[in-house]
């Protein structure tokens, strides 16, 4: 109704605000979308509202891919493509857009969603508190191995330090600049001609993640 209008015009509006370009996909565009996404090969979509009353099939039977076959833990086909997804894993506090340039950036066909969903600031600040303390309790544990050990406990693993920094500036970050916390999902399906080629794109997505202190990992 009125309100769902609303909802579509102000969340278009917060993309041009932003920079991007965005439309409202009625019902036969998102079907088409899908399609796309279901016959990467190319294959010509055709629907009309009309035929399904007279042909008693659904909207999925128009979209399908010819055929699935999951006959592998890691990898499955889609019609003639073989395809593996992934999710991607932070393991830093931040996560620089740049990672989401390089994905795109490959020349792999590949279909990447994100899910993200707010936390409740006060929730958000015990999370991240949390973490600074754990962070302080590892580095406190270096320091006494340190001491047991007979070197100096000012030297420790670099990223042990990075990371109780970044802990502790996401604190600052939540608590004095109104900073919002987000649960993230990132899923990458990707798609090759051939097993051997799927696999080499796979070790490509793994390597950009771990660049970016990311853990990519095959969904099963």
């Amino acid at each position: 109704g009125d309100k769902l209008h609303q909802i579509v015009l102000d969340t278009l509006n917060r993309f041009r605000q932003i920079g991007s370009a965005a439309i409202a996909m009625d019902g036969k565009s998102w079907l088409e979308a899908l399609h796309h996404i279901f016959h990467p090969e190319g294959e010509p979509f055709r629907f009309s509202w009309d035929w399904l009353p007279m042909s008693g099939a659904s909207q999925k039977d128009y979209i399908v891919p010819t055929s699935f076959r999951f006959g592998t833990m890691r990898s499955f086909q889609m019609g003639n493509q073989h395809c593996a997804a992934g999710f991607l894993r932070v393991d830093a506090t931040e996560l620089a857009d740049s990672v989401l340039t390089e994905l795109m950036d490959t020349d792999n066909t590949m279909l990447v969603s994100i899910h993200l969903r707010s936390m409740e600031q006060q929730l958000a600040i015990k999370a991240a508190k949390r973490a600074a303390s754990d962070m302080d309790s590892v580095k406190i544990n270096n320091q006494k191995r340190a001491v047991r050990e007979g070197y100096d406990m000012d030297i420790m693993a670099s990223d042990v330090l990075t990371m109780s920094n970044s802990a502790k500036n996401v604190v600052n970050d939540l608590v004095n600049r109104n900073e919002k916390m987000f649960l993230v999902t990132l899923l990458v399906v990707h798609m090759a001609d051939s097993k051997e080629e799927m696999e080499r794109d796979t070790e490509s997505l793994f390597s950009i993640a771990r660049n970016h202190l990311c853990q990519m990992s095959t969904l099963r």
